[in-house]
């Protein structure tokens, strides 16, 4: 889109709308996912990756919420009413007051021009003393491109790629049938920029504000031979979407302060997943699903929270991704016990996973780096460890600090628990390593409890449990587990990956504290596939639950 600093001139009716003030663009806006099913599910629900373990179906609506504050409720959809991707748009409409469907059936390859909803709008002519919320569900973008706009609109063509210097996919010239897709793409945008004009035009002489948004982007050969969106290959331009508001004169008169709101907000991360807690808070509507923290317009909101999509953040795996061969930020080496291992692999992971063993003597006390003890020792400080990742040039996106640690701390006990953190607090000052980079893990959880209080993410080291003890004593390992995070020492609890489907079902929460408030959530969960490399991991049902934070994969290798 031109709007967002596309060459091409896509959005000339949009341009005019936010040069004269009408129109408010937000910069930083993501998808939940890359398929529109996926995203409506979350994006007019409460429905979220933290709390996915409810169905979104389970959960309060847009349509019923504003039902409830008394708006009356319309809906205008040009995509299908039965679909073989999934019937969330569907169902969501179903509890509207008045639901039009232009299609009937699945149509993706539908001729249907989005402009119908103009004319099926215009011919219904909504006027109601109650006030009213509308939903136009376009077909927008959605290929076949060329069935997204008529013949008046083929405006851009080869030549046009080529006068504004789109024409190449990393430096290298694009094919006819490439560049044919990305200037079918670029008309079907500058159609979808006048309709959306025409849809805020009904509304300009009303007490009006307008949301506009897109379920997911497409890829059209950006950087790699590829065209459209998929979860499974997803990219940062599937998911990066225009967000925007028009405010009608009279609503802008009489709001001011929901027009700095506003203002305020153009330039703050957010995922659309939330949208409906920002959408009720900008427009005065009350629900008791509503999260403050949540809304990009409330004073309250959590510009920290992580983006996840499909088991990658946003932020760190996507946004400045150079789509090379890297390893997605939640999966880190597993057993990093010598400088070679982390050199040889620092261009691919972020983090690393290492073994010590708190050694000590006349002559000083240190974190010995290896698996098995003093015996087996090679004489590796953790402090060069930590020494060595702020010397690291990869991910040019993030300064060395970023370097994260899961330190399995070998034999943490009462006694050397005091003097231990006093080593560590020491060699992370003396390395600039923060200690919100590191995990500290032990099957100790008594004595995690000095380094939870200091400030460290603290997880307990689950044992490897036999296959008959989980079939006969299951219901005593959940209490031992559970009474061990009631402890308050952990964060989080930590084991191998075959223990995965047996502590997911028990489901263990966790109370923490946020705001003041205490509030119960589930634990997080920490595990080791090192059997299988980064690539095998991010294939696992693991790598898609939001529950689990890091998956610890392995690497073939002469490794200790």
């Amino acid at each position: 889109m031109n709007l967002y600093g596309y060459p091409l001139p896509t959005t000339p009716y949009l341009n005019s709308l936010q040069q004269h003030g009408n129109l408010f663009v937000f910069n930083d806006i993501v998808a939940p996912n890359s398929h529109t099913d996926i995203v409506i599910s979350k994006l007019l629900t409460f429905s979220n990756y933290e709390n996915e373990s409810i169905p979104w179906f389970k959960q309060m609506n847009l349509i019923d919420t504003m039902k409830l504050a008394g708006f009356h409720t319309w809906w205008f959809s040009n995509q299908e009413a039965i679909s073989i991707f999934g019937n969330a748009p569907q169902v969501i409409s179903t509890r509207s007051d008045n639901l039009y469907n232009v299609a009937t059936m699945n149509n993706n390859s539908s001729t249907n021009l989005d402009k119908v909803l103009l004319t099926m709008f215009d011919s219904i002519m909504p006027n109601h003393e109650k006030p009213s919320f509308f939903v136009f569900h376009l077909m927008g973008t959605h290929g076949e491109y060329t069935e997204r706009y008529p013949h008046s609109f083929d405006i851009f063509d080869a030549d046009s790629l080529r006068d504004y210097h789109v024409d190449t996919m990393n430096g290298e010239p694009l094919d006819g049938g490439q560049l044919y897709a990305k200037f079918t793409y670029a008309n079907a945008v500058l159609y979808n920029d006048y309709i959306v004009h025409e849809i805020i035009t009904r509304f300009q002489n009303s007490e009006s504000i307008v949301f506009y948004l897109s379920d997911h982007g497409d890829e059209v050969y950006d950087f790699r031979n590829f065209v459209g969106h998929s979860v499974n290959i997803v990219s940062r331009n599937m998911l990066e979407v225009p967000f925007m508001i028009y405010v009608s004169d009279s609503f802008k008169q009489k709001y001011p302060k929901v027009i700095q709101r506003i203002q305020n907000a153009q330039n703050i991360p957010f995922m659309t997943d939330d949208f409906i807690h920002a959408f009720l808070d900008i427009v005065g509507v009350q629900s008791p699903d509503f999260i403050p923290t949540r809304s990009l317009f409330n004073e309250h909101y959590n510009t920290n929270r992580a983006r996840i999509i499909a088991g990658k953040d946003y932020d760190k795996d996507l946004k400045h991704a150079s789509f090379t061969n890297i390893a997605p930020h939640k999966i880190w080496l597993h057993r990093t016990d010598e400088l070679e291992k982390f050199k040889a692999y620092e261009n691919i992971y972020q983090n690393f996973e290492v073994d010590v063993h708190f050694l000590q003597s006349d002559e000083k006390a240190y974190f010995d780096v290896g698996h098995d003890g003093r015996e087996y020792s090679i004489g590796l400080d953790l402090k060069e460890m930590f020494a060595l990742a702020q010397t690291r040039s990869v991910y040019p996106h993030k300064d060395s600090t970023n370097t994260k640690f899961w330190i399995d701390f070998k034999n943490l006990t009462e006694k050397n628990a005091k003097e231990s953190l006093e080593v560590l607090l020491q060699i992370c000052e003396e390395t600039n390593m923060p200690i919100q980079n590191l995990i500290i893990e032990s099957p100790n959880y008594e004595s995690l409890g000095i380094y939870k209080k200091a400030g460290f993410y603290t997880s307990y080291y689950v044992p490897y449990y036999t296959e008959k003890e989980l079939q006969h004593n299951s219901r005593k390992i959940q209490q031992d587990i559970q009474h061990i995070i009631d402890s308050g020492n952990i964060n989080a609890i930590s084991f191998a990956a075959y223990l995965y489907p047996f502590l997911k079902e028990l489901q263990f929460n966790i109370i923490e504290e946020v705001g003041g408030e205490k509030r119960e959530k589930p634990i997080d969960l920490l595990t080791w596939n090192e059997s299988t490399n980064w690539v095998t991991n991010m294939a696992t049902e693991m790598y898609q639950d939001s529950q689990v934070q890091v998956i610890l994969a392995g690497e073939t290798g002469k490794w200790r």
